[in-house]
């Protein structure tokens, strides 16, 4: 899929599988028929252009109706499917991180977003209310990824201090931070990812490794080998029976394994469809791949 004018960094499904949404260096978001591959221009009228910066990040809400998007500008902005085929303006900007969002994420209820900052923090956000709704502190630099669990009962986090990190939402929505787990790689953490069933956190980093641990104790299970580059990003799909893992080497791995080859550069960021069936990239060469 050929339109950004920068490296792709996120892509994105849409819940019914629909719609493929990309961020880009280029300050964009593209949406894309993920049936075709056409660029959604006659539906949106072209691309989503608000943020200032680099666009890192980008998450459907579980209705569909929404789409996050955060930016090295520091904004978070949520976009109304609907109303922006005519405005092509975000209808919410989420203000209060100090640096890049690196990462951003719904909560599976839809009611919080969670985002990951350059600044070291994690932020929730009350959907509704536009407002944070708690601040989770402990990492020691700055927070590259996070994710929710799919009961939305713990949220990850990777960031550059080598460390994944659990974290029990209500407690930070009720003005507390509370750290759950701990784990570690022998580098910076690039990216973090549970499984469907929430039986596992999948993370990844500088150190070329995918690590699989237990949220429940925090225990290392598995050490998946053979990217020989650092891991940017791990994806499960939606049965929990694959892992997909891309790396600068500029390949995608399907743990149990198979390697995706195609991309002319490093490759940044993975989301697999609703039904299981495809599988989205976008690399450091402009494209996306499915």
């Amino acid at each position: 899929l050929f339109g950004h004018t920068g490296q792709v960094l996120s892509v994105a499904f849409s819940p019914n599988g629909a719609l493929l949404a990309s961020a880009s260096v280029d300050s964009t978001v593209r949406l894309w028929d993920a049936a075709t591959g056409e660029e959604k221009g006659e539906l949106f009228g072209h691309a989503l252009v608000a943020h200032k910066f680099a666009v890192t990040s980008v998450a459907f809400s579980p209705d569909g109706k929404t789409l996050a998007s955060a930016s090295h500008d520091k904004m978070i902005f949520l976009w109304d499917l609907e109303s922006c085929r005519e405005s092509g303006q975000p209808v919410a900007e989420l203000t209060g991180h100090m640096d890049k969002v690196l990462s951003t994420q719904f909560s599976p209820d839809g009611a919080l977003l969670v985002s990951a900052s350059g600044d070291g923090s994690l932020r929730l956000w009350d959907v509704a209310s536009r407002k944070v709704h708690g601040v989770l502190l402990g990492h020691a630099s700055g927070v590259v990824a996070a994710s929710f669990s799919r009961d939305g009962a713990l949220v990850a986090s990777a960031a550059s201090d080598n460390t994944v990190r659990l974290w029990d939402p209500k407690i930070a929505c009720e003005g507390k931070s509370v750290e759950e787990a701990s784990l570690s790689h022998m580098d910076c953490v690039t990216c973090v990812a549970f499984s469907p069933s929430g039986h596992t956190v999948a993370s990844a980093g500088q150190d070329w490794t995918v690590r699989l641990w237990d949220p429940t104790d925090g225990n290392h299970r598995a050490l998946l080998q053979g990217h020989t580059d650092v891991v940017r990003c791990v994806a499960f799909s939606p049965t929990g029976h694959l892992l997909a893992s891309a790396s600068s080497d500029w390949t995608v791995r399907l743990w149990d394994p198979h390697t995706l080859r195609g991309h002319a550069a490093p490759v940044h960021s993975l989301a697999f469809s609703p039904n299981s069936r495809s599988l989205a990239s976008g690399s450091a060469d402009k494209t996306v791949r499915v």
